[in-house]
């Protein structure tokens, strides 16, 4: 295990950047953490979002209390991630109250460590004084500091003050604390110009590290069958920052993404009446291929279930980016269900979207800068 040093300001980089994807803790995400190598895990410190409660829609109550929602999550987190070091954001929660007689921020933090694993706190404008002071204890108890997660309106080089007013709550100073400078799914050149500030800004501040991005993934893929080209917008807008602080005095940004997520959905349905197609998105570099087949879960009869997913992948496999710019274990996967073998499900087709999108990922850091 090892613990984040409070350190001085970071020295100018000489290896890849550090990747810090935001990740819901869902069962096909986190199936992809485990499977990953030892040496991808340890080019990356994720940010776990915990889910939100499920709703029961026929009795129009939460389908757990909130100490059932959690009590699984530290050892399915540890099983994903190990005795290593994660973020923990709970702002998908609504007002959860006390799971055994804590806030679920100091509950989930304490219990993941008895297992080995070490969390920390994630907060934003938007913490509650509840979460943050529950950080503040934990903070005082292992030394571990924070992550800051700020919009561009609160970025420091805009609004010093948000910063400033969360490190006071939680009693920390820039040496504990990584900061996400997060410029959510803003496309311009501005965007590049602000983010090369605030590192030139932060060269002096002292913050533990310092992480750039946002997400492109559409609220709303496309409709209807076929196969979709999307760009990969977060990541060419750090890859420009990046590549245009090299070779300065200044630092130099970590990554962070949402992996195939859109962090604005929410869905707000009874699963029972879901339309599903058989999908899958696939990163290739700077862009995705979005794969979309038949119906596999429909209401009178119409899904086609495992077969609606080999004629998708067999697409895919047909497509020029496909194995591009390398070939992880999920083409083992996909290669095996376009060939008749296992389709898996909906959470199957996110494990491995996401292993791939990760590994992908981590060869662009490591190759394009």
């Amino acid at each position: 295990m090892t613990e984040p040093s409070a350190a001085a300001p970071m020295p100018i980089r000489a290896t890849p950047p550090t990747y810090r994807p935001f990740t819901i803790a869902r069962a096909g995400e986190l199936a992809a953490y485990k499977d990953l190598p030892a040496a991808s895990q340890a080019r990356i410190t994720p940010v776990f979002i915990v889910a939100a409660r499920d709703w029961d829609y026929d009795n129009e109550v939460f389908a757990k209390t909130p100490t059932a929602h959690l009590a699984d999550l530290p050892k399915k987190l540890h099983a994903a991630r190990g005795d290593r070091l994660a973020y923990l954001d709970l702002s998908l929660l609504d007002d959860e109250g006390l799971v055994h007689g804590q806030h679920p921020l100091h509950w989930l933090v304490t219990e993941a460590q008895k297992l080995g694993l070490l969390l920390m706190p994630l907060a934003t404008p938007q913490s509650s004084a509840a979460f943050l002071s529950a950080a503040k204890s934990l903070h005082a108890a292992n030394g571990r500091g924070i992550g800051i997660r700020l919009t561009t309106n609160d970025w420091p080089g805009i609004n010093a003050g948000a910063a400033t007013i969360l490190m006071s709550a939680v009693g920390v100073g820039h040496s504990d604390v990584d900061l996400f400078l997060d410029f959510e799914a803003k496309v311009d050149a501005l965007v590049v110009a602000a983010v090369q500030n605030e590192m030139h800004a932060a060269s002096s501040t002292g913050w533990r590290h310092i992480t750039t991005g946002g997400h492109s993934w559409p609220k709303d893929p496309p409709t209807g069958q076929g196969t979709f080209i999307l760009p990969r917008a977060e990541l060419d807008q750090y890859t420009a920052s990046y590549v245009g602080l090299k070779g300065t005095s200044t630092l130099l940004p970590d990554f962070f993404d949402h992996l195939v997520a859109n962090p604005e959905v929410t869905l707000d349905i009874d699963p029972k009446l879901l339309t599903i197609s058989a999908t899958l998105r696939y990163a290739a570099e700077s862009q995705w291929v979005f794969v979309r087949g038949g119906l596999y879960k429909a209401s009178g009869g119409k899904g086609k279930g495992g077969a609606s997913v080999a004629p998708a992948l067999q697409a895919l496999i047909g497509h020029t980016l496909y194995g591009t710019p390398v070939r992880t274990k999920a083409e083992t996967w996909i290669e095996a269900a376009a060939a008749g073998g296992p389709s898996g499900n909906p959470m199957t087709w996110r494990r491995w979207a996401t292993y791939r999108h990760i590994e992908v990922t981590l060869h662009s850091l490591a190759n394009s800068l």
